[in-house]
């Protein structure tokens, strides 16, 4: 039942690692449960880039000062995300 965020996700190693975990548990859903934010534009690319070319496209990696999360979550369409652990 984690649903974890990494706040400074790129280059995107330990976003891969979790991924990789929650998707052995739950393959069709697991991507619902993580989200990576950075607040480089370009290191969220280079993480985006990661995780597709590991075998992850789904994962949500979002730009933005991840201290203002609730805002960057609420200004996507669909996304109901509510964190229950959060790596720093």
């Amino acid at each position: 039942n984690s649903k974890v965020l990494d706040m400074c996700c790129s280059p995107g190693a330990k976003l891969l690692y979790i991924s990789d975990l929650l998707k052995s548990k739950s393959p069709e859903t697991y991507h619902e449960n993580i989200v990576g934010c950075d607040i480089s534009y370009h290191r969220s690319q280079i993480c985006k880039s990661f995780l597709a070319k590991h075998g992850h496209p789904l994962v949500n990696v979002y730009r933005g000062d991840s201290t203002r999360i609730e805002e960057i979550l609420s200004s996507q369409k669909n996304i109901s995300f509510t964190p229950n652990k959060v790596l720093v």
